[in-house]
């Protein structure tokens, strides 16, 4: 099996040319400041109104195509003029939304919010056009019965996804001064007494009524607006606060561990048993290394060590329990449980080691960078151990404590990484290993069976 960051074959270990060494990257995470915090809030809101104006827009243009399917299927009762007319404003209309949609797609800042602006002026002006088309083709009578109306509370909706309360009140003024534009300019000179006297709201207060009700409509539409505004602020911030807490939180614990901690399932005695593959990581000879080199020198080698065997560990599916001075503890298996944890423990393993041969071209305080590792697997018991006060996700059990003895054993058999027959089995007959005899080992009171990789 080869993997795809080194290209080595793990159970034959036949190795070929590691990759180059990805640089990692140092120093702090900066932390977000309270008017930094307001900037994502407005970006992020920013972005989802320019989601809601595409999807705004999208709405109307369908809604256009319905009309224009209703008036081609009512054509025989509409007359041949006003189907004309009324498909060719349909047109212009499905023209205007497509053009819409599409600069809305690649706009932003200063063009979306014209567009937002431009969109509520349009889009009651064609029910306004509609109107006028139907009292000047088929008369008064017809325009004052005719349901596209209804379209000016339609539109007046839509300015609701756009998630501005000021477009709710501009597309209702828009809105009622159409609606007056068309009673007094195209119905109501068309209109006779009896009409008037027939059905009283076709009269000049029926038509103050309606704009007054769509005025109350835009009142209201404008404070549901507003406040899902202010929910959608509060939401997302909440939800950025959680994401920066649980990305602050990653850095010392793992991402898996962290996650548990903000649902509130770190809880002490709260414990289940797994079956990993525990993986434990030292540098050699590092007190060596901080006798002969400056301490920034060698606090800056660990600190690239740790970034790139974390971010190798994680690949494989693994969690970096704790960190042990000069060495890493890291678990496959636990929390989130691995179908293959010591296949993938393997892979980490030999990963690292070729990690560490790359570093180490680098010359100087590189040079003298080595590495031993120990495998073991078995069954642990993981949660989280403490008080109440202070607790640690951590795994307990024999597993742990022989992974730490094999790899204090790797230097003394020259190996780099050292397994035990336990961790050997879960591999399967096609792991590349020689067996180093069974060493006794401190803690235990029988003899364990150690195996290395032949090219390790």
């Amino acid at each position: 099996m080869l993997t795809p960051a080194t290209g080595v074959d793990v159970l034959s270990r036949r190795r070929r040319p590691a990759a180059p060494f990805a640089p990692s990257r140092t120093g702090r995470r900066p932390r977000p400041t309270t008017a930094r915090e307001r900037r994502a809030m407005a970006w992020a809101y920013a972005r989802a109104a320019g989601r809601s104006d595409e999807m705004v827009t999208a709405v109307l243009l369908a809604i256009t195509v319905v009309v224009a399917a209703a008036v081609v299927a009512l054509a025989p009762h509409l007359g041949g003029r006003l189907v004309a007319r009324e498909l060719v404003l349909c047109a212009a209309a499905a023209a205007y939304f497509g053009l819409t949609w599409g600069a809305l797609r690649t706009g932003a800042g200063r063009r979306a919010t014209a567009l937002r602006w431009l969109g509520a002026t349009v889009e009651p002006a064609i029910v306004t056009v509609a109107l006028w088309i139907v009292a000047h083709t088929n008369g008064a009578a017809w325009a004052a019965a005719a349901p596209a109306w209804a379209l000016y509370a339609v539109v007046m909706a839509a300015n609701v996804l756009r998630m501005d309360p000021r477009l709710c009140v501009y597309g209702g003024a828009v809105a009622v001064l159409g609606h007056l534009a068309v009673y007094f300019g195209a119905v109501a000179p068309g209109l006779t007494a009896a009409d008037v006297a027939r059905v009283p709201p076709l009269g000049a207060w029926g038509a103050w009524a309606g704009a007054l009700w769509l005025s109350l409509v835009a009142a209201a539409l404008a404070v549901a607006t507003e406040r899902m505004r202010r929910l959608a602020i509060t939401g997302g911030s909440e939800v950025w606060r959680r994401q920066r807490l649980e990305a602050e939180l990653s850095r010392f614990v793992s991402p898996d561990v962290a996650q548990a901690i903000l649902r509130g399932d770190a809880v002490a005695g709260a414990a289940e048993r797994r079956e990993v593959t525990v993986l434990f990581c030292d540098l050699r000879d590092f007190t060596g290394l901080c006798e002969r080199w400056a301490p920034e020198d060698v606090v800056a080698l660990l600190n690239e060590f740790y970034e790139e065997a974390c971010r190798l560990i994680r690949n494989h599916g693994g969690t970096v329990n704790k960190f042990l001075g000069d060495g890493l503890l890291a678990l496959f298996g636990a929390p989130d449980e691995h179908p293959n944890h010591a296949q993938a423990a393997a892979e980490a393993a030999h990963e690292i080691v070729y990690a560490v041969d790359s570093l180490r071209e680098r010359g100087g305080v590189w040079a003298h960078l080595d590495v031993g590792i120990g495998l073991d697997s078995g069954h642990v018991v993981c949660g989280a151990v403490g008080a109440q006060s202070r607790l640690e996700y951590t795994a307990i059990g024999s597993v742990v404590n022989r992974a730490a003895r094999l790899q204090g054993l790797s230097k003394r058999a020259n190996r780099r990484i050292v397994l035990s027959r336990d961790c050997v089995d879960r591999l399967g007959p096609r792991a590349n290993v020689v067996a180093l005899g069974e060493v006794p080992l401190k803690g235990f009171d029988d003899p364990v069976a150690v195996y290395a990789f032949r090219y390790s």
